[in-house]
This record gives C-alpha cells, sequence and structure tokens, in this order.
C-alpha cells in the first residue's frame, strides 16, 4: 500500500488560510463507500482528513479564502475492500460552481493502492465584497465510494471561532486553527420572528378518529369543550425571540438564553422577565367585559437544541401570562381593542379621537378620516407616541409594549409550560374517575365538601365556601384541612394532577383530578389534540427561512369566575407560530 508522506505548509498557501478552522460534523453516517469500498476523502493541509459532511471554515483575505486540500482514494478503514480504480484521475467538484480553482484538486488512482493528490488552493468569495459569509459544497467520487464537504468563508468581522485553538508556526507565517463546534460555529444566536399564518397546523379528534376541524397555522386556542369565547385568537406577528448557541455536537446546537444585556432589548431576549411578543388581545365577542390583554413574560431561562442542517428545533420556554381585564377600551370603534393599540386617529366621526387603521374604523367620516397622528390608544401612555410591535391584524391590533395595559386593570397571573417544537406534538385526553377526556387536569373539590373548588381559590371575591383558613370553623369544619379556628392547611396554590393519587394536599380537600369541563376548544367529545410544525431546513447559509413552531399546554384557572366560566378553564392551549428561523 502506498503510504502517504507528511507534508509541510507552503508559505504562500498558508497565509490566504490563516483563521482557517475545520467543523467535523458527526452526521448520521453517508454512503462514503458503497459495499464495503474503502473511502474517497478530503483532506485539509493543517487539519488532516476532513470527515463526510464536514465543513472547514476560514476567515477571508480581502474578499476570498484559501483552502489548500488534496483528495484521496482507497483510504484505509475496518473491514473495507480497496478497489481497482486503475489509473483513473479522480477530480473534486462543485455542485453549484462556487468554488474556484477546484478542478486543481484531483488524484491519480493506482490499481488498489491508497493515493493521495497533491495540495491545491481552492477559493471561496465571500458575498457583497467580503461583508457576508459564502459556503460552498464540493465533492469526490471513486466509483461508488463519494465524499462531500462545506467550505465556509467568513468575513473578517465574523471570526471562525471553536472551542479549542491550535496554533501552528512555521518560519513565516502562524496559522491559528480553531476546532469548530458545528458548520454555523460563526454565527451566535438563532432568531426566530413570527409571521402572519395561513392554512392549517393541527387538527381535533374524537376517541374514534373522527374529525372535529382544523387548527389553523397562527391561532391560539384555549379552553374546554364548554369554552363560550370565539376561538382561535390571533397571534401577533414580528414577535421576536433570540437564543444563544451553545455547545455542538454535530449538526445538533444547543441553544440557550440570551439577557437583555446580549440583544440590546427586553423584548427579544429569552431569560427570566423577558417580555415573549407585543401584547395580546383576547377579544370576547360573546361576553364583551371580560375581553383581556395579555403580557406574557418568561419565567425560566430558555433551554433546547436545534439542527443546525435539518433546521428542527425544541425549545422550553415557560411563561408568565399576565392578565388585564379591560374589556373594550374603544366602544366607538369597529371591533374590540382589549389592549391599547398604536395606530392611527379618526378626526371625524362618531369615533373621533379613537384609534383607526382604515377610514372604516370612522364611521360617520368620509374619505380621508382615518389620518390622525399616531399614538398610544388607552392605556397609562394615551397620547404618547409609539411605534406598532405588530401589523394591523384586525380591529384588536396593533399593539405594542410602548403602550402598556393599565395596571390596575391586573386580574393576575398565570404559569404556562410553554415548549415550542417544529416537529409534532400529540395531547390525548385521559378517563378519569368523574370525567373523560381530561386534557389539564388540577386538583378539585367534587368529593369531599362537593364545593366544585378548584385547589388555590382564593374567596377574592368571596366563593360559595371554597377551603381556605378563613372559612375555618374548627379543626375539621367545614373542610377536612382546617385545623382550627381560621387555621389550617386550606391556603394552597393551584396543583395539576395526571390523577387523583396526586391529590392528597390538606387531607384530601381537593381529591378529585379534573379540568372545568371534558373536551378541548369548545367541543365537549374531542379526544386529540394535534399540532404540526415545520422545520426551517439547512440554516448554515445564514439566511432566513420559513419555519412554524407548535406547542400543547394546560391554561391554569384564573379563579376569575366570569373569565374561567366563558373560558372553560382551566383546559388545554394549542398554538402554531409560524414564522422565520435565522442563525445570525
Amino acid at each position: 500500500m502506498h503510504q502517504r508522506q507528511p507534508r509541510h505548509l507552503s508559505s504562500g498557501a498558508a497565509l490566504a488560510s490563516v483563521f482557517a478552522c475545520v467543523a467535523i460534523l458527526a452526521l448520521a453516517p453517508r454512503a462514503a463507500h458503497a459495499q464495503g469500498q474503502c473511502p474517497t476523502q478530503f483532506q485539509e493541509q493543517t487539519s488532516g482528513t476532513v470527515t463526510d459532511g464536514g465543513t472547514i471554515c476560514a476567515n477571508a483575505v480581502g474578499n476570498k479564502c484559501t483552502f489548500n486540500l488534496d483528495l484521496c482514494v482507497n483510504q484505509p478503514e475496518a473491514s473495507c475492500t480497496p478497489q481497482d480504480l486503475k489509473k483513473r484521475t479522480t477530480h473534486a467538484a462543485s455542485p453549484t460552481f462556487c468554488a474556484g480553482k477546484i478542478g486543481k484538486v484531483k488524484v491519480k488512482a493506482n490499481g488498489t493502492s491508497s493515493v493521495c493528490g497533491s495540495f491545491a488552493g481552492v477559493t471561496v468569495k465571500a458575498k457583497k465584497h467580503g461583508t457576508v459569509a459564502r459556503s460552498c459544497k464540493i465533492r469526490g467520487k471513486a466509483k461508488q465510494a463519494k465524499t462531500s464537504i462545506t467550505l465556509l468563508c467568513q468575513p473578517q468581522s465574523m471570526p471562525c471561532s471553536g472551542a479549542t485553538t491550535t496554533t501552528i508556526t512555521t518560519a513565516t507565517t502562524t496559522t491559528t486553527t480553531l476546532r469548530c463546534t458545528c458548520a454555523t460555529s460563526s454565527f451566535t444566536r438563532l432568531s426566530f420572528t413570527t409571521s402572519v399564518g395561513s392554512g392549517n397546523c393541527g387538527t381535533l379528534q374524537t376517541s374514534t378518529g373522527g374529525s372535529l376541524g382544523n387548527l389553523t397555522c397562527g391561532g391560539l386556542y384555549t379552553g374546554g369543550g364548554s369554552a363560550g369565547v370565539p376561538l382561535p385568537f390571533q397571534v401577533p406577528d414580528m414577535g421576536s425571540s433570540l437564543t444563544g448557541l451553545g455547545p455542538c455536537s454535530g449538526t445538533s446546537l444547543t441553544l440557550t438564553r440570551l439577557t437583555s444585556t446580549e440583544t440590546g432589548s427586553n423584548r427579544n431576549c429569552t431569560s427570566v422577565g423577558c417580555l415573549f411578543g407585543p401584547p395580546l388581545p383576547i377579544p370576547n365577542s360573546t361576553t364583551t367585559p371580560i375581553s383581556l390583554c395579555v403580557i406574557n413574560s418568561v419565567s425560566a431561562d430558555a433551554t433546547g437544541s436545534a439542527d443546525c442542517v435539518t433546521g428542527a428545533s425544541n425549545l422550553s420556554l415557560p411563561l408568565s401570562s399576565e392578565l388585564f381585564l379591560a374589556g373594550d377600551l374603544f366602544p366607538n370603534a369597529p371591533g374590540i381593542q382589549s389592549c391599547p393599540v398604536c395606530n392611527q386617529t379618526c378626526n371625524a366621526g362618531t369615533n373621533s379621537g379613537g384609534p383607526c387603521n382604515s377610514d372604516a374604523d370612522c364611521p360617520g367620516a368620509g374619505a380621508g378620516s382615518c389620518a390622525g397622528t399616531i399614538k398610544c390608544h388607552g392605556g397609562p401612555n394615551d397620547g404618547m407616541a409609539c411605534t406598532p410591535g405588530d401589523s394591523a391584524l384586525n380591529p384588536s391590533f396593533p399593539t405594542t409594549h410602548d403602550c402598556p395595559p393599565t395596571p390596575t386593570q391586573d386580574i393576575g397571573g398565570l404559569p404556562i409550560g410553554f415548549a415550542l417544537s417544529t416537529g409534532t406534538m400529540t395531547a390525548t385526553g385521559q378517563n378519569l374517575p368523574g370525567m373523560n377526556r381530561v386534557f389539564c387536569g388540577f386538583c378539585r373539590d367534587i368529593n369531599a365538601a362537593g364545593t366544585n373548588c378548584f385547589e388555590g381559590d382564593a374567596n377574592t371575591p368571596p366563593t360559595a365556601g371554597c377551603p381556605r383558613n378563613n372559612l375555618c370553623g374548627s379543626a375539621g369544619s367545614p373542610f377536612n384541612c382546617c385545623t382550627g379556628a381560621g387555621t389550617g392547611t386550606c391556603d394552597q396554590s393551584p396543583k395539576p394532577c395526571t390523577s387523583s393519587a396526586d391529590c392528597t394536599d390538606g387531607s384530601g380537600t381537593w381529591p378529585d383530578c379534573q379540568q372545568h369541563n371534558p373536551g378541548a376548544f369548545q367541543f365537549g367529545t374531542a379526544k386529540t389534540i394535534t399540532e404540526t410544525g415545520s422545520a426551517a431546513g439547512d440554516l448554515t447559509d445564514g439566511a432566513g427561512h420559513a419555519s412554524t413552531l407548535v406547542s400543547i399546554f394546560c391554561v391554569p384557572p384564573t379563579f376569575n369566575g366570569s373569565v374561567d366560566n366563558t373560558g372553560d378553564l382551566p383546559g388545554p392551549g394549542a398554538v402554531s407560530l409560524p414564522g422565520t428561523a435565522q442563525l445570525q
């Protein structure tokens, strides 16, 4: 077998590859060799063999990168069989002709011997005069043994980086080789920005698989089978969330939280206290006075993973949803404005001085009536300048955190176990004692004192005898959780459950695991909720790619009787977020 001789850096070629870095992508095994044929492989002059599917990253000198490569055939590997390639010459190729001088990367076979060609400089130009990265795939094939790698040329402003650094010094130059953690090693964060959805992203089915309807993309659904509020709610567009990129294994990236200091804003970060999306209006045309405005914020640091080649991602992002019982802030304007809006002002008609997105929002006025100043309408910043945080999706929009809701309308916050995925999520309602088709159980008193109250009801205003310490008359009276007059263990928080075995607080004061009513989203017979996302595809080009994130979660009780009865809470929730994913 031919023995490969050590080679030395040529100063000219090495200088063009200063800061080169090799990222070995631990992809699933490809067809590098077929039926036991020994593989064909590329080698980089300073880093050695590049694994099939790997990426070499370099920073541009001027506006281009030079990669010093050679090509080898019949490379020794366990249990492989060298093929007789005779004297055939194998050339590297680029399917998109994005690399220069690639024809010089070639090897002349010598029968069944392991042979490598001479190193040659391959050039890749960064885009836009060297200011934007360019990636270029190249390949080599000898009979059925083939390999493909990616050359990534980064501008100087985006240095290749990685976990470890190796410095190779020659008499004329120093070449720093960084071991990248992924093909996207130059990127530092993953961005996702919501957009307006279209079509369907989910289904609702009975226990026999019968269809109860589709779940629309960009729609938010909440509540059990007796929900009386019109569904779905519209999810705001233009909401941006940024996660950091942690360690990479193969093509799998770890997603981490970013603080407002790191992103430059409290409106796109993903650490505790960051805002998630613009204000969310929950209009209720059936019972307008209980229309809500929801401000979502991050309650636990984001964690997750993403694949930089498929664009698939999973993100845990627990939220706190603060509810503001606002009703309709502008009854003279069409639709329901349950959140303060940021838009133009009617200068005539019955809605004069009120918000408008078009002349039609100014009843009784003529053309050009929606021409007043863009400002906050409603809330403590009423009349102040603002910038819309989303589009005018319907009369409840646009909203913005420049125009917050009135604090006195706050009725409390709900913890939402938000977990987002580009895959398919499914939830199935359980058949529990006393209630079937339970998606989101919470401990409740049906079979103790018979109050029908959920654990955690604070009696503010007092309800019909929900277990609380203030209602205790003596030990065990009127509830098991009473230990004396006015004292006990009745003052609890809402408790999620999956069976009655979870409901033991207060000596079994809330022994039943139930949601408000069976089913989901106005269908009492709903048994299965399915939401289907879509992966972004190859993100390594740094461009934005369409993607959809989905989540199925539980909505706890608000303990506002009107809201819980109309919204049928506690109960399930489901949402799909169409948008754009991009590595930055």
